[in-house]
């Protein structure tokens, strides 16, 4: 006898079907009028009980208000999902966090960056009362412009501020905007971020690494590609991302801003209920809006939430038999086999912990440098790609000697710095820097410092992850220089002399990485 299957099953299957003929539909001058959903964010930590953040947008793309849960329907396999609440993002209870992430390339120059000012100042100003917002800009390095503030004219003089000059660090901007997001802790979180170019700046960080950075993020990344901006890289991390790609003119950068503007004004957060059990097993939920009687689609993958413990085993309930000699020799050697596994187990877990603590106190300089000045923000996020290890020479006591910096010029010679006992900063600017070199040409305001301590000379890069310092052709960060060393500073080099030491310098060995050093006061 054939058994029918429930009424709810079959409606659950005719709803995943219909979901899936509008995913699956070819494009058609129709489907262009229809309306959009766009699942932007899904929360399944507490399956399964869910949220999920959606944008819906009529045929002409202008978001849709007043929207119930009985317009709304999901499904995951085979089985409907309870919407049990819907929320207009207008809602006080769900402020939005948003980083808006500027390009101030050179290439940026002139009109370019004047319209994208005053766009992304409109852009703030028509955020929510309760939204939050930052401001980053990138060039040879991204630099936290204004922290996470609701302060309407902070943010505004933050964005009068910028100037446009030097090459485009995009992928190092991606994962900075997204990890300051990420650790707003904000209901929303969003990431706009306008780029001219493709990435051709020093930075550590890779187009595959600030990919992965922004999908694990879970943070939506809405990007505006003007000029000759990377299109293929911008739609896959809006898209990767669950945000949104749109391409932008000088003469249209104002309306693209208004209309993500809209879109995350015309949000909804729906709370559902599954059927399933919290297993940690992948999953997908269809979701379907119904907007005037048109229908729109939209699909995600997920976790459900994290799978249960097993269940202890069950107690022994026989009485238990008297032990003999024999079996309690072997019951010592059991239990010496165990101890020695606890100890192997708890040595190897030292092992570890040593190694990741050395690597976080390494890197995390790296992390600080990329969203300071917000240091609470820095704490929270995870490493950056692991950057190439530092440095250079033993450590041994000397008495003081006077050293000097030969500066190399094309015709092999040039200027001579006495470095002598004080503290030397290398820089663009003349107010903070005795070695000063000129701007840009990948040299810092206050790029790197010397110094005499217990007769040798100290050189600390201080110029952050986007500009590099290099000492005797590699990657410098806390360095002791020896006799011969070439240093570069962008396109300037320089050979570090010690023509008169009062003792022996002790020879060149492995060169070890150099900690504990606290340089005086920049002048």
């Amino acid at each position: 006898m054939l058994k029918l299957a429930a009424p709810r099953t079959i409606f659950a299957i005719a709803a995943a079907i219909g979901i899936a003929s509008i995913l699956l539909s070819a494009p058609s001058a129709r489907a262009q009028e229809a309306p959009s959903l766009a699942i932007n964010q899904l929360d399944a930590t507490g399956y399964p009980d869910m949220s999920v953040l959606v944008t819906v947008l009529d045929a002409g793309g202008v978001p849709v208000p007043g929207l119930a849960p009985d317009q709304f329907q999901a499904v995951e396999g085979s089985d409907l999902v309870d919407i049990t609440n819907i929320q207009p993002v207008t809602d006080a209870s769900l402020p939005l966090s948003v980083v808006v992430v500027i390009d101030t390339s050179g290439s940026m120059q002139g009109e370019p960056i004047a319209r994208a000012k005053q766009a992304a100042t409109d852009f703030i100003n028509a955020l929510g009362p309760n939204d939050q917002a930052a401001v980053f800009s990138f060039s040879g390095t991204t630099v936290p412009v204004v922290p996470l503030t609701g302060d309407r004219a902070a943010l505004a003089a933050g964005i009068a501020s910028l100037q446009a000059v030097g090459p485009t660090a995009l992928y190092e901007a991606v994962q900075a905007g997204v990890f300051a997001a990420r650790a707003s802790g904000a209901p929303r979180q969003a990431v706009v971020i306008l780029s001219d170019g493709e990435n051709d700046s020093e930075s550590p960080i890779t187009e595959q690494g600030s990919l992965d950075a922004a999908f694990g993020g879970g943070v939506p990344v809405f990007t505006i590609g003007l000029g000759a901006a990377p299109a293929g890289y911008l739609q896959t991390l809006a898209a990767a991302t669950r945000g949104q790609y749109r391409e932008a003119t000088a003469g249209n950068i104002a309306e693209v801003y208004a209309e993500i503007a809209a879109m995350l004004r015309g949000q909804y957060v729906l709370t559902l209920h599954a059927r399933g059990d919290a297993d940690g097993a992948a999953s997908s939920m269809q979701l379907i809006v119904s907007v005037a009687g048109a229908p729109a689609g939209a699909s995600i993958d997920f976790t459900r939430g994290t799978a249960a413990a097993p269940p202890p085993p069950p107690r022994e309930t026989t009485q238990p038999q008297p032990a003999t000699e024999e079996d309690s020799g072997g019951a010592n050697v059991a239990l010496e086999v165990y101890a020695g596994i606890v100890a192997a187990v708890v040595l190897a877990g030292l092992v570890v912990f040593l190694f990741t603590w050395s690597r976080r106190a390494r890197l995390r300089r790296a992390q600080m440098q990329i969203v300071a000045p917000n240091v609470a923000q820095a704490a929270k996020q995870p490493l950056p790609p692991p950057r190439r290890a530092v440095n250079d020479v033993i450590v041994h006591e000397a008495p003081p000697a006077t050293g000097r910096l030969v500066e190399v010029s094309a015709n092999g010679s040039g200027r001579v710095l006495e470095l002598g006992a004080e503290t030397h900063v290398i820089g663009s600017s003349p107010e903070l820097a005795t070695i000063v070199l000129p701007e840009g040409d990948g040299v810092a305001p206050d790029h790197a410092h010397i110094w005499l301590r217990d007769g040798g000379y100290v050189l600390h890069h201080a110029a952050g992850p986007g500009r590099k310092t290099y000492v005797g052709g590699r990657l410098a960060d806390w360095v002791i220089l020896e006799p011969g060393d070439e240093i570069r500073v962008g396109s300037h080099r320089f050979v570090f002399e010690d023509p008169t030491p009062v003792a022996p310098r002790p020879t060149l060995v492995e060169r070890p990485t150099v900690t504990g050093f606290a340089p005086p006061a920049s002048r």
